[in-house]
């Protein structure tokens, strides 16, 4: 028998992960800024990546409405679609953090 997700289990679950990506945001508009400030083929890469970021965010962000929208019965398989969807995100974070300390 599957394990009901309790409400609050998700709710703390979920409230972290908006504040983690709120965090996410905030570098992502840092490194736009930085982008806007740079120069020729650097101007175009950080763009490039930065909207790689953006790409990935605002998967995460519709994975994580639907995990907040699931029934307790459906949690774990909504909640694996999301950490999938957040690994990536991550990954495209430290890609653009690499691009733009370099």
């Amino acid at each position: 028998m599957e394990k009901l997700v309790q409400h609050s289990e998700k709710e703390q679950y979920t409230t972290a992960r908006e504040a983690q990506l709120a965090h996410l945001r905030e570098v992502l508009t840092r490194l736009e800024e930085r982008a806007s400030q740079a120069a020729g083929d650097a101007k175009v890469e950080m763009h490039r990546v930065a909207e790689e970021f953006r790409s990935r965010d605002v998967i995460t962000r519709v994975r994580l409405s639907e995990l907040k929208d699931s029934t307790s019965e459906a949690w774990e398989e909504v909640k694996f679609g999301f950490e999938s969807a957040w690994a990536e995100l991550e990954h495209s974070a430290k890609l653009a953090r690499s691009h733009f300390h370099s």
